[in-house]
């Protein structure tokens, strides 16, 4: 890939850079699966929507107008049916390697979208203002976990991303371009810079414009993978990590040092320290505000659409006086009753769940209280390796939810997670407090 197969169409106020279409290699076994699922996903769906309407149709035959009711609540099942087809579409996009990214400059925003066939999802949406630099950054940890595909063929140690440093939040918020090879995310920064400063006036000085591209780390892993005419590509490499210790590579620079997070008015951690005794933070249930409470409405919604579901059917059997029709629908229904008792426990878990995290000379120790388990958790302070806000796996409304992520320094790289739920800002503000409290007690300098 080279800088020649990125196309720039340029129109009034506006540019859009496409990137050429991914090598996904192995990965794109991956299209199977998501084919599979949506196969799955489709027939279930008919076979869902059949049952209310073909019962509906009937009632209406016999004059009865609760036979709408019937026929309308069918109809719902088109939104199931709709996700079974973009699973297909994306499925059959991976399998024939038809994925991409596209950034577009419209005044003083960048836009970055992933296209997946005839699939487009908006990725990235910022302003100028919010951007103090382009970096090239390895492929985020959280992929890698949801993903392990990405291991084969080494694509995680080809593949790099650029984001737009300075943008609060995790890297997943500020991609502008993802899985595509280091020496090509270079030129492509250069072009967004030469584009960007060439049709917007307010960003063409002082901004990410004039800023150098940045490398988060050494892409040691990945050299072979520039091409031998751009050396370039290995000096820059050398730049610094781009966060506070609890960056991607867990370790402070010399070179720059971001603003420490500053403690949100509505966090309500209390900070622990007297004299001879650990210093804990301790944090009170989160209670039904935030993603808690934004869990808790979906998991109702989702058990009242399955509610209404189930009194339907029982009604329509009762109006036919076949009591024994539905049975076979309602069994199929009770994988999706679990989930909707599954996501009402996790949300009232989020809501009434206490957290304590204390560090003393031996050991970080982090204790956590749900509905019912208690768990205690004591890491070593010499194999804390860093401390980071991530995404947990879960989203909600296409939201990830975030979490504390303690990084060991254990061969297995394990990670000890916490605090799921709770506003970004505020997890911001806690791992710098408890890193800063880490590296006071361990002594580093």
């Amino acid at each position: 890939m080279s800088a020649s197969e990125i196309q720039v169409e340029s129109a009034a106020g506006r540019t859009r850079l496409r990137l050429p279409m991914r090598d996904l290699g192995g990965l794109r076994q991956f299209g199977w699966l998501a084919i599979g699922g949506g196969v799955f996903t489709g027939l279930f769906m008919l076979f869902w929507i059949s049952g209310p309407l073909l019962s509906g149709i009937d009632l209406l035959q016999q004059g009865q107008w609760f036979g709408w009711l019937l026929v309308g609540f069918a109809g719902t099942g088109l939104i199931g049916l709709s996700a079974s087809v973009a699973m297909l579409l994306f499925g059959t996009a991976v399998l024939r390697q038809k994925t991409y990214g596209l950034i577009e400059i419209q005044g003083d925003r960048l836009l970055a979208w992933e296209c997946c066939g005839l699939l487009w999802k908006r990725a990235t949406n910022l302003s100028f203002e919010q951007v103090q630099a382009l970096e090239i950054v390895p492929v985020p940890s959280e992929w890698l976990e949801k993903v392990p595909l990405l291991g084969v063929g080494g694509l995680a140690d080809r593949w790099c991303c650029l984001r737009a440093a300075g943008t609060p939040g995790p890297v997943l918020t500020s991609l502008l371009a993802s899985a595509y090879p280091g020496a090509l995310l270079e030129q492509l920064a250069e072009l967004l810079k030469t584009e960007a400063a060439r049709i917007s006036a307010r960003g063409s000085r002082g901004t990410w414009i004039e800023a150098p591209v940045r490398w988060s780390q050494p892409p040691a892993a990945s050299l072979g993978s520039y091409p031998d005419d751009q050396p370039n590509a290995l000096g820059n490499a050398v730049g610094a990590a781009s966060a506070w210790s609890g960056g991607l590579l867990g370790l402070p620079t010399e070179t720059e040092t971001p603003p420490k997070p500053e403690r949100p008015a509505s966090c309500r951690v209390e900070v622990v320290r007297q004299p001879g005794q650990p210093t804990v933070f301790r944090l009170p249930a989160l209670g039904f505000r935030g993603q808690a409470a934004g869990m808790l409405v979906f998991a109702f919604v989702w058990n009242g659409f399955i509610g209404l579901m189930a009194f339907f059917m029982l009604a329509s059997a009762i109006g036919n006086g076949n009591f024994w029709e539905p049975l076979p629908m309602l069994l199929f229904m009770i994988p999706f009753v679990g989930v909707g008792v599954f996501l009402l426990v996790y949300g009232l878990n989020l809501a009434r769940r206490t957290a304590l995290i204390g560090v003393d000379p031996d050991f970080l120790f982090c204790e956590t209280q749900g509905l019912r388990k208690k768990s205690w958790v004591e890491i070593p302070l010499v194999e804390v390796q860093s401390i980071e806000v991530g995404a947990s796996g879960t989203s909600l409304n296409d939201q990830p939810l975030m979490q504390l992520q303690i990084k060991h320094t254990t061969p297995a790289g394990q990670i000890t997670r916490l605090f799921t739920g709770v506003p970004e800002a505020e997890l911001e503000w806690i791992a710098s407090e408890i890193w800063d409290e880490v590296r006071q007690v361990r002594g580093d300098r």
